[in-house]
């Protein structure tokens, strides 16, 4: 679990060009708060092992829409600062971006077409009933996966998978900030960058936005919550003892978390039945238990029926233009592309090709190769056995030429 933690950790700090800049000499003024971050990562890891001894735990429960780069700007651009006095062009403009953009790690997935998207407006639009249709699902015991296999997608619309996503997020995000007084420092203190506005002010607008865009959602998120009496769409451990009992026997079962510590532990169970049920957003997001000698029959399950899922990361950071130096050559990010494309194709799963194309090759430098170089040079590394991969490679070729991309 330490080494989960220590890549979330790194893919967190990522988001602002540190660990993913091969170039150490950016991180002299920051080393020491990654260090004990990581040292603290990894005692809480050592804590929660030795509290829960046979299951390793990750324990994210959603990821807030944060956004690219260029819908930051456009957003921001309605909510300047001081955040502490929205205006009203602000408020809508938050409600247009937080209700409709994606959770998701990076927002990178979105590129591929998954029906029924997961987004707060998706989990705020209803929460009584999806909590209501929870308790309903839970009354039979093919919803609760206590019998046969522990991932049933037959059984997504008859169990209701959408809901228990929904009401996991809605109990996570509405718990998330509650207790908290002071948000920006909380978030990002922006007071660790401040050596960095001169040194490298690409990096630090890119900390500011993405400063300004976690306070936003959070802010927002308790806008929402208010209009709710959150406690009681808990599930409460004497009031609803029933259904408490099903998911935390569930959690145990599955070897999935029950943090005793936190607001809403059903939260976590919530998600992860959503996955195992076919919730196509919450399988996407969940990455199932950690549980030492015990078979994970739901990575078995993802590496048949999803192949390119673990492909994401890579991808991401391949290609990622966030990223302030970003080494890999076009070569190995078209590697990549076609890879996770050819996977795609085989999963069935439709996505955005013009997205894909831009992020291969669009070059960051002058002495990049261009794609078609790229292409030149991967084609013959294919065999004729690996039609897939040569078919996407035409695709490339077809695709970067359509968007003046090819040379």
């Amino acid at each position: 679990m330490w080494y989960a933690s220590i890549r979330s950790l790194v893919q967190f700090v990522g988001m602002f060009g540190y660990l993913r800049s091969k170039s150490w000499t950016r991180l002299r003024s920051a080393r020491s708060t990654v260090l004990c971050l990581l040292v603290l990562v990894f005692f809480s890891s050592w804590v929660c092992q030795t509290t829960q001894a046979t299951t390793w735990i990750k324990e994210t429960a959603w990821f807030p829409p944060v956004g690219e780069d260029e819908v930051r700007e456009t957003f921001l651009k309605n909510c300047p600062l001081p955040l502490e006095n929205l205006s009203k062009e602000c408020e809508e403009a938050m409600d247009e971006h937080f209700a409709n953009h994606p959770l998701d790690r990076t927002s990178d997935s979105t590129w591929i077409l998954l029906p029924n998207r997961l987004t707060y407006g998706r989990a705020f639009k209803d929460p009584t009933g999806d909590r209501n249709r929870v308790f309903e699902a839970l009354r039979e015991r093919d919803c609760r996966l206590e019998e046969g296999e522990v991932v049933q997608w037959e059984l997504a619309e008859s169990c209701q998978a959408s809901t228990f996503a929904n009401l996991s997020v809605f109990l996570w995000a509405c718990s998330k900030y509650d207790f908290l007084q002071n948000l920006p420092e909380y978030l990002v203190d922006i007071s660790d960058y401040t050596d960095f506005e001169n040194s490298d002010p690409q990096l630090y607008r890119h900390v500011l936005r993405t400063r300004n865009m976690l306070i936003l959602e959070a802010l927002w998120l308790r806008k929402k919550c208010a209009k709710h009496k959150v406690a009681e769409m808990q599930i409460d451990s004497l009031l609803d003892q029933e259904q408490y009992q099903i998911l935390r026997s569930t959690a145990e079962r599955l070897g999935d978390i029950w943090p005793e510590y936190s607001d809403v532990p059903e939260s976590f169970v919530l998600k992860s039945l959503a996955a195992r049920l076919g919730d196509s957003s919450a399988a996407l997001l969940y990455d199932g238990t950690f549980a030492r000698g015990r078979v994970d029959s739901w990575r078995e399950y993802m590496g048949k029926v999803w192949p390119w899922k673990d492909s994401l990361g890579e991808f991401h950071d391949y290609t990622n233009p966030n990223s302030l130096d970003r080494l890999e050559k076009t070569s190995k990010r078209l590697q990549v592309g076609v890879s996770i494309a050819a996977a795609l194709l085989e999963s069935g799963l439709e996505f955005d090709w013009k997205f894909l194309v831009r992020r291969v090759c669009t070059l960051k430098n002058s002495e990049e190769a261009n794609c078609k170089t790229a292409i030149e040079e991967l084609d013959p590394t294919y065999d004729w056995e690996q039609e897939s991969e040569l078919q996407v490679l035409e695709e490339f070729k077809r695709v970067s030429r359509e968007l003046n991309l090819y040379d």
